[in-house]
């Protein structure tokens, strides 16, 4: 089992927006390593596997649709969302992959929306709308059904 480093992961979509991100984080000297839809999947968990056991990676940046699924980040604690996603459960999945088995820090995850009238403000009221939805209809509460955060 890998020591816990507390290393933060970052998420996003568009590639302009994590080439972005990713020029940011190497100018700052920080170690990363990145996945995107781009990434070769026979290379992903390779990648997975340096964040997960190499001290010196201290970052993964991550497409939501590329890695929000399937994959352990217990390695890192702390989740940060460049941009939101339409639908709950794909964030829920996306929030979960440091909630997983093994990890022993508590968890942080932060979603980077403007205060700003954005889409992204949009999107974060369409977002609670389908959640309210889905727990009236269902009766699962807000942590067992997903997007915790909105």
């Amino acid at each position: 089992m890998a020591p816990n480093f507390n290393t933060p992961h970052l998420r996003s979509s568009p590639q302009e927006v994590l080439d972005g991100i990713e020029r940011a984080i190497k100018d700052c000297g920080v170690e990363m390593v990145r996945i995107d839809g781009n990434t070769p999947k026979g290379k992903r968990q390779m990648l997975v596997d340096r964040f997960q056991t190499e001290r010196r990676v201290r970052m993964i940046l991550l497409s939501i649709t590329a890695a929000g699924v399937g994959i352990t980040l217990t390695a890192g604690s702390i989740a940060a969302f460049a941009e939101l996603y339409w639908t709950p459960g794909v964030m829920a999945q996306a929030e979960d992959r440091i909630h997983r088995i093994g990890q022993k820090s508590q968890c942080l995850i932060q979603f980077l929306v403007s205060d700003t009238p954005t889409m992204d403000q949009h999107l974060l009221s369409s977002i609670s709308l389908k959640q309210k939805t889905l727990q009236s209809t269902t009766g699962i509460s807000k942590d067992a059904s997903g997007f915790a955060n909105a």
